[in-house]
């Protein structure tokens, strides 16, 4: 959050600003100070920050006085290398100074109109800085506060008629049309501030309780709507949980059906070939026995057509290769015996005058062939 603190700068417990023979103004003036100041909210509330001395008088937050610029009123923005020309009528020293109670600064105003107008009376002096808000009641010094300000770093410091203080540096209030500073944007709030009020002012008690009691109303139901956001976000967080939890499960399920589908292929092909080995092995007159493996049938019935072969030092795929050639073999063997008895039988059919004895012995004489074949 943004604020631009005022506070009355003329000839406080200090030496009075002299002027440079450039026609400079110079001196010490007090820009800030601890206490419990009450705030116009835009809604007509008023909270009651406290500014501690630890937060005050930190080390960083004092620090971040040294050098800033000085403006002749605020600006409706945060000073920055890009701006700073359009404002500074002047500047701070590298020495700001607290006692426990007040934060001055030696500081030094160049600009013409702006030693004019402080000649004439504008001599009141208002912080533009940037604080965290705690939200945390308590008493302070016997006056009671709704929130405490912390983490205090200042951007610059401007020349300002009026000072909600009255005419001390006792008290700091906001400076009247101010602008509040979210993150790195200006944000214009006319009504962000009422006008200046003086710590004199009486304020009736039960006014003061409905204004606290109508913030609270109003936290209250911004904290219904935070819980049911937060509710609503919990929800769809738990919806996106489990469709990511279904969708991982039917990417398992879609692999493992891949998975069965390359199975049975390979199951069907292993069949395929256990059953042309077996077809094989029958048609050669293997006697395949319960526990002989694969390859030891293919081999035997390779043998069975080529009893010379010889697998020593030979891989599968020699042996797949020798097996094909034996089914071939038998598939010739197999062909060359269905087309001779197709031609005695039409012998046999077509010619009444054969010689059965001369038919009788060739066949006999194919068998003894295919028998050498075998044995060979």
């Amino acid at each position: 959050m943004f604020r631009l603190d005022v506070i009355d700068a003329p000839n406080w417990a200090t030496a009075p600003f002299t002027k440079t023979p450039e026609g400079y103004l110079k001196g010490r003036a007090c820009v800030t100070q601890i206490g419990v100041f009450p705030y116009f909210m835009s809604d007509g509330t008023i909270i009651h920050e406290l500014r501690c001395p630890e937060e005050v008088f930190k080390k960083e937050s004092v620090d971040s006085l040294k050098l800033l610029p000085l403006s002749n009123d605020h600006p409706d923005f945060k000073v920055t290398s890009e701006n700073v020309r359009q404002i500074q009528v002047g500047n701070l020293g590298s020495e700001p100074f607290g006692d426990n109670v007040y934060l001055t600064v030696d500081m030094i105003i160049q600009d013409e109109t702006a030693i004019q107008d402080v000649t004439a009376g504008k001599r009141e002096l208002s912080c533009g800085y940037s604080a965290e808000i705690d939200p945390t009641p308590g008493v302070w010094g016997g006056v009671a506060y709704d929130a405490i300000q912390r983490n205090i770093v200042y951007n610059h410091v401007a020349i300002v008629n009026k000072a909600r203080a009255g005419d001390s540096a006792r008290i700091r209030l906001d400076a009247a049309g101010n602008a509040v500073i979210n993150s790195e944007e200006i944000v214009k709030e006319d009504n962000a501030m009422a006008d200046p009020i003086d710590v004199n002012v009486k304020v009736d008690a039960s006014e003061v309780q409905s204004l606290i009691k109508a913030e609270k109303d109003r936290a209250d139901g911004l904290q219904s709507k935070f819980d049911a956001l937060t509710t609503e976000k919990v929800t769809i967080e738990a919806e996106r949980d489990t469709l990511k939890d279904s969708l991982e499960k039917a990417e398992v399920k879609i692999k493992e059906l891949e998975a069965t589908k390359m199975d049975e292929k390979v199951i069907e092909a292993a069949v395929a070939r256990r059953v042309k080995i077996l077809d094989a092995a029958t048609k050669a007159g293997v006697e395949v026995l319960a526990d002989m493996k694969e390859a030891d049938i293919q081999k035997a019935v390779v043998l069975k057509i080529f009893p010379k072969a010889n697998f020593d030092g030979k891989d599968q795929v020699y042996l797949d290769a020798r097996f094909d050639g034996a089914i071939e073999q038998l598939a010739d063997a197999e062909k060359a015996d269905a087309d001779t008895r197709t031609l005695g039988a039409d012998k046999v059919d077509t010619k009444e005058v054969e010689d059965k004895p001369n038919a009788e012995k060739a066949r006999q004489a194919y068998r003894d062939r295919l028998n050498k074949k075998k044995e060979e």
